[in-house]
């Protein structure tokens, strides 16, 4: 049975192919036979005390003119996948911080997330250099 990854990342079609890193995740990914489901983080929900998305499966490619093909829209548990990654660049704003406490229960119901939701909102990648004035 091949693992099944999340991966939460800004509009697919947006990015820069030969330079995003996110990319040549899910190129790793892939090739180790695992399924990806492409999420937005708008489209990440809670219901019944459980963390959802409307997700799609994604076939990426390393080609700087047709990277990605996506499947239809399916609702997808996030504590049934094997593991979810948060790839989503700034801003941080009130739903990237919504994502977090989904992801926080993806992770009580099952699913290894990769960045702890927790550290995510508690260490900005643009304050944490905060701590290290001799820096």
């Amino acid at each position: 049975m091949s693992l099944r990854f999340g991966v939460i990342m800004d509009p697919v079609e947006k990015i820069t192919p030969y330079k995003d890193s996110t990319l040549a995740m899910m190129l790793a990914i892939q090739q180790r036979d695992a399924e990806i489901i492409y999420i937005e983080p708008a489209d990440i929900f809670v219901s019944d005390g459980s963390a959802y998305a409307n997700g799609k499966q994604i076939k990426v490619f390393d080609s700087n003119e047709h990277w990605f093909e996506c499947g239809e829209s399916i609702v997808v548990p996030l504590g049934e996948l094997d593991i979810l990654l948060m790839r989503k660049d700034p801003p941080f704003n009130t739903e990237y911080i919504f994502a977090t406490y989904a992801l926080d229960l993806a992770k009580r119901d099952g699913a290894l997330v990769a960045n702890d939701p927790r550290a995510l909102r508690n260490f900005n990648e643009k304050f944490t250099i905060s701590y290290f004035p001799q820096c």
